[in-house]
């Protein structure tokens, strides 16, 4: 949709669509105007505008005409049609053949106007959306089924998917920042993450380890990637929440490992941040060693303990929360990096890693050099490490 909005005016009384215009070409509107319905249909297919006003009562070619030729040529464009009060039955045949709303002449209120027209174009604004949303998640599982295929085909044309699917890095968004590494310990992967925006304030993160490697792991990768595409979509189309609520979240895909005998299962930490409200919802099915939270002067564990997903039917979360205002990093690792740190233990290991983060709040490629994760030629375990970094 062009900005400002271009608006159609098709009224043969000259009065009437002279004060609609002036009124709306005062609101910031790019206007339009037609005499009768045939020059209107004319204007429709020469100018394509983001709405029309159409009077339903006139010479040549009525509303109801125009309204028909409208929804088979531009079928989402917002239709509003302008009646005398003697026409109401016009008016439900006008609405039922799918006009947006209606407008009863004389207009005494040029604010009721204003009205009717800003909720019809954000409405269509809406729609738009939505339609490329949609376009985006079905091209998206598309890849998916073919990846999925691939996968039991060929285990090299299953690690090329495996990368294909990783978002793209650094991604900047806002003032936030995502960024990732990840090292194979194997050919193939039981490391995945994935970061995407939700709506307009709120971005989705996670990263999994599934147990084992080689195909039967990488394929539940895939299975994470498609779920989590599937319950976007139904956000974006449906407004069903799941999506926004890890806890929800992670019992669904602990059910469908579950129900498909995959043997397999898989620690997770799954969040959500929401920029407008500043909150940080999380959920951490096992997953370890815990993220490391940096709110710009100190490091912490976030610690949180709930069941890894895929080992039992029925397994139930828990979601957390937690409140920013300024700039912090979430760092998230795979227990591979365990494998690589000095000491035998587990503490030792821990309070190293904390420290590297208190040490200058240190980015991703710092990270890799310091704890020497691309120093050894064979690594035991995969190694990840994603990362969050929010401006001020």
């Amino acid at each position: 949709m062009r900005n400002p909005p271009r608006i159609l005016s098709i009224e043969d009384e000259a009065t009437v669509r002279r004060s609609m215009m002036v009124y709306l070409s005062d609101s910031g509107y790019e206007v339009l105007e037609a005499e009768n319905g045939r020059i209107g249909l004319e204007r429709i297919l020469t100018d394509q505008p983001d709405l029309i006003l159409c009077d339903l009562r006139m010479p040549e070619v009525d509303g109801l005409k125009v309204l028909d030729e409208v929804k088979r040529l531009m079928p989402d464009t917002p239709f509003i049609v302008v009646s005398g009060t003697g026409d109401m039955r016009d008016v439900i045949q006008a609405l039922r053949l799918g006009a947006w709303d209606y407008l009863m002449k004389p207009i005494e209120d040029m604010g009721v106007l204003d009205h009717a027209v800003t909720r019809a174009l954000q409405q269509a604004r809406l729609i738009q959306q939505n339609q490329r949303y949609h376009e985006e998640l079905v091209a998206t599982n598309r890849r998916l089924q073919q990846s999925l295929q691939q996968l039991q085909e060929d285990e090299t044309a299953a690690r090329n998917i495996q990368f294909q699917l990783l978002p793209q890095h650094p991604w900047a968004v806002d003032d936030l920042v995502f960024d990732y590494f990840i090292r194979t310990s194997a050919f193939l992967s039981g490391d995945f993450l994935d970061y995407f925006r939700i709506d307009d304030s709120r971005l989705g993160l996670y990263v999994a380890d599934v147990s084992g490697h080689g195909a039967s792991s990488a394929f539940v990768t895939v299975l994470l990637k498609s779920t989590v595409s599937r319950l976007l979509n139904e956000y974006r189309e449906f407004k069903i929440q799941t999506v926004l609520l890890p806890d929800r979240v992670l019992s669904l895909i602990n059910d469908a490992i579950v129900e498909r005998q995959f043997n397999k299962y898989l620690t997770m930490f799954y969040a959500v941040v929401d920029t407008a409200a500043g909150i940080v919802k999380y959920c951490n099915a096992g997953h370890f060693p815990y993220p490391i939270y940096h709110d710009g002067h100190a490091a912490r564990f976030l610690e949180d303990r709930n069941l890894p997903v895929g080992l039992f039917d029925g397994s139930t979360y828990a979601t957390k929360e937690l409140a920013f205002q300024g700039p912090f990093t979430l760092t998230m690792f795979s227990d591979g990096v365990l494998e690589v740190l000095p000491s035998d233990l587990i503490p030792e290991k821990e309070a190293l890693l904390l420290s590297r983060m208190n040490a200058g709040d240190p980015d991703v490629e710092m990270l890799v050099e310091t704890l020497g994760l691309t120093q050894q030629d064979q690594v035991p375990d995969d190694i990840t490490l994603l990362q969050l970094r929010k401006g001020g």
